[in-house]
């Protein structure tokens, strides 16, 4: 290969590496600031039938557990820890009662949601 035409598949290989970069990064700071954080965790958790001790961690780790992972039933919350199985739940219930609401307010202008 000529040097220029090497010059060329250098600099696009540079270009892919910093588009992959940017879409990584991209990812990761979707991911911080679209996960909610939860503030009074306690009372979070207790409005949807579940009391945690301390710092509510495993009711927090299985609530961002289920957030990443999409998940949409409660029979999809497993795992060997109690308050993670039920931060699950809590994600999955509070998803589902948004879920409701919005239906039931497209609904209720005459759209039909599906």
């Amino acid at each position: 290969m000529s040097d220029k035409k090497l010059f060329y598949v250098g600099v696009i290989k540079k270009i892919v590496i910093l588009l992959l970069v940017v879409l990584i990064l991209g990812m990761i700071w979707i991911e911080i600031n679209f996960v909610p954080e939860i503030k009074d965790v306690n009372s979070y958790f207790k409005e949807y039938g579940f009391e945690c001790t301390e710092d509510c961690s495993g009711h927090r780790a299985g609530y961002y557990w289920a957030d990443s992972n999409y998940i949409k039933y409660i029979e999809d919350c497993g795992g060997k820890s109690q308050s993670f199985i039920e931060g699950c739940i809590t994600y999955v219930k509070k998803t589902n009662a948004e879920i409701k609401e919005e239906s039931n307010y497209f609904m209720s202008r005459g759209f039909w949601v599906q």
